[in-house]
């Protein structure tokens, strides 16, 4: 999964393609002339969480001890 924009390379040589974007899903179109080696680059990779979502977690978690301790049944 990467983000725009995009470089196409056949073998090692930038070339001309298409892409279609609705939003959610990018589509690259080429046709290679003949059976060759065919990269794609983007500028960076979709991290599969925020980068803030681990910090929100850890400060919940803090938040909760407290809770935790004052509803103890024991």
């Amino acid at each position: 999964m990467l983000w725009e924009p995009y470089t196409v390379l056949q073998n090692d040589e930038p070339i001309f393609f298409r892409d279609f974007n609705n939003g959610t899903h990018v589509w690259l179109n080429y046709k290679p002339d003949a059976a060759s080696k065919i990269m794609i680059v983007g500028t960076t990779v979709v991290p599969e969480f925020p980068i803030f979502a681990p910090l929100a977690v850890g400060f919940l978690m803090i938040l909760s001890i407290p809770l935790i301790r004052k509803f103890n049944l024991r």
